[in-house]
């Protein structure tokens, strides 16, 4: 498996899962996308050169490039809805759409991204398997992941040198989900669900 190298994926979306991984922070800049994600999950072999399905990535970052919008639908940390979005720039037939998850200990969302390119940096000293790694201790699961190293991971403290060096990590700030107006809300409620059927079919 590739790991301590960029990777383009574009062509691997429906083989990458976030919908059981957990990410505390997104940052975004005018361009880009960048999700820090614990346990991501690649469904399918030959995503990153891994020979194994179902496996679960310690620490990876997902960097939608190229974006065009994104909206989201979930719940605030006081259990209140948040519907909204941000658009970037006009959509082209050659734009790709995905839906991820954000998972955090008190809220949660998910994600329409509307974008050119995907790509995924695992850091070499990911571990990786089919082990569920958590930094929180859950029903089902023990953590696994020290506390402070998750924390420090998803503030973007320690990037790994190779990813930093092409990110220019000065130009991302934190996404804070918020609410649109009315009428967007209204709007991306009424074309979530059949958006979402047309990709899944």
């Amino acid at each position: 498996m590739i790991t301590g190298k960029l990777i383009d994926v574009s062509d691997k979306i429906d083989s990458i899962d976030t919908f059981e991984s957990y990410s505390e922070e997104c940052y975004i800049n005018d361009n880009s996308l960048l999700v820090p994600y614990i346990k991501l999950e690649l469904i399918d072999e030959n995503v990153i050169e891994n020979v194994e399905h179902r496996l679960n990535i310690e620490f990876s970052y997902l960097i939608f490039v190229g974006l065009k919008e994104i909206n989201w639908i979930g719940e605030n940390e006081l259990g209140k809805k948040i519907v909204g979005g941000k658009h970037f720039a006009k959509n082209e037939k050659r734009d790709l759409t995905d839906w991820l998850a954000i998972n955090r200990s008190k809220e949660g969302y998910e994600i329409k991204v509307i974008f050119e390119r995907l790509l995924i940096f695992v850091p070499i000293d990911s571990r990786t398997g089919k082990e569920w790694w958590t930094h929180r201790t859950t029903p089902n699961f023990p953590k696994n992941i020290n506390k402070e190293i998750a924390k420090g991971f998803f503030e973007l403290i320690k990037v790994p040198i190779e990813l930093k060096e092409i990110l220019k990590l000065e130009t991302y700030s934190t996404l804070n989900f918020e609410n649109g107006q009315d009428k967007e809300i209204e709007l991306i409620e009424s074309n979530w669900t059949e958006l979402k059927k047309c990709y899944d079919s």
